[in-house]
């Protein structure tokens, strides 16, 4: 339940963080600039990671096929069923890839690079998806 349910939520507190970061205005900024856009980029990766490791999206895949597969252990008695329950769950992944990728492109707009955490100078992009050469 901490990887489907909990590490999702907390996710999408991050991202509303995140969000939340790139809100301030400019004359908020120009004091404390690099400690706001040091916070926005630790929350960005923060939810860049937590995004990779929350497994709602394989909970509601893997429900998927043992019921899909389940068919054959019907004549022996074992009956399993996809319910309504499932697709609050698979609208509640969607939600968050929406948000993530929403906020990640924010963060790309306003042209703020995750940093590598070893401190490497190299500009690191926000989401695997971005790192293909175009």
């Amino acid at each position: 339940a901490v990887f489907a349910i909990v590490l999702p939520v907390a996710d999408m507190v991050v991202l509303v963080l995140a969000a939340e970061s790139l809100g301030h205005p400019t004359d908020e900024t120009k004091n404390n600039e690099k400690a706001v856009q040091s916070y926005a980029i630790a929350t960005m990766n923060v939810a860049r990671v937590l995004k990779h490791i929350s497994m709602l999206d394989v909970t509601v895949m893997g429900v998927v096929v043992v019921c899909m597969a389940g068919g054959a252990y019907r004549e022996q008695g074992v009956i399993l069923e996809l319910q309504w329950g499932l697709v609050p769950l698979a609208l509640a992944e969607v939600a968050h890839y929406a948000a993530y990728y929403r906020v990640a492109g924010a963060f790309d707009k306003y042209g703020m690079k995750a940093r590598d955490p070893t401190g490497s100078t190299s500009a690191k992009p926000l989401d695997d998806a971005h790192s293909v050469e175009r």
